[in-house]
């Protein structure tokens, strides 16, 4: 099976120690891909986006990256979730991996990633990481959207439903 989680760059204590107010839940184009981004400094943060290893209901890699953006200008929607003082990187990621939040199978076709997401923000939630239940019910809420490249909700007729992958 496949590494569940991959770090870019590999040297990770760099950044592990980074303290994080704030975690937004983007959404790609074309189709919504949901991840998140930790946002270190007003121009930098960490990137955590769950890809399948293979085709079909292959397992999830988690990628996690050190990029020199807050966040993607290639998104249709985001919003915000405050965290506890005292969050970082490493907060984050020791949540993900006690919790076995990295052993991740995506659902047939690749389909998944907002229903983890939307997983992950209910974990937040619960382990008071994250602190606004006002915010924390918007992610929930748009994750059952789709959205448009204009950042609008899509017509009934166009919605998916979010694709349930399972935990292992």
């Amino acid at each position: 099976m496949a590494a569940t989680i991959s770090y870019n760059p590999p040297s990770l204590s760099s950044f592990l120690t980074d303290s994080i107010t704030t975690i937004k839940a983007a959404a790609h184009p074309p189709d919504n891909i949901s991840m998140l981004y930790l946002p270190t400094s007003h121009n930098t943060s960490v990137h955590l986006d769950l890809s399948p290893s293979g085709p079909g209901a292959a397992p999830a890699c988690l990628l996690v990256s050190r990029l020199n953006y807050t966040i993607s200008t290639n998104v249709v929607k985001t919003c915000n979730i405050t965290v506890r003082t005292g969050t970082t990187v490493k907060t984050i990621l020791d949540t993900i991996k006690s919790t076995n939040y990295d052993r991740y199978k995506f659902a047939e076709g690749g389909q998944g990633c907002r229903f983890w997401v939307d997983k992950m923000v209910t974990l937040l939630q619960e382990r008071q990481i994250a602190v606004n239940e006002i915010e924390t019910q918007a992610v929930h809420n748009d994750l059952q959207r789709v959205w448009s490249s204009e950042g609008q909700p899509v017509p009934a007729a166009q919605l998916t439903g979010m694709s349930p992958g399972t935990f292992y």
